[in-house]
């Protein structure tokens, strides 16, 4: 089964690549969801692994805390998530 995480990151995140950032380090990892930039400057992604795959979680946080070479994060809140759906790949929104 799949546990759905989310992961807002504040910071200089929006138009520097993130979104593209985590696409392809969440496509390396195996984890499927969507990167999204929100209306108050932070990018909001939805992480789903399977429960057997939380070391995955744990590397994309790694990924999630550095970005691309421009980013500058400065706070990270994680939160599991209550999506119903399953999604089949990472997608930028």
């Amino acid at each position: 089964s799949m546990i759905t995480y989310k992961i807002k990151i504040a910071g200089r995140v929006q138009g520097v690549g993130f979104r593209w950032f985590l696409r392809r380090k969440a496509k390396e990892l195996g984890i499927r969801g969507y990167a999204e930039n929100l209306q108050d400057g932070t990018v909001e992604v939805i992480a789903q692994v399977g429960d057997e795959d939380k070391n995955l979680l744990n590397n994309f946080l790694t990924e999630c805390k550095k970005g691309p070479f421009l980013a500058k994060v400065d706070k990270i809140v994680l939160t599991k998530g209550k999506e119903n759906r399953t999604f089949s790949d990472f997608q930028i929104k």
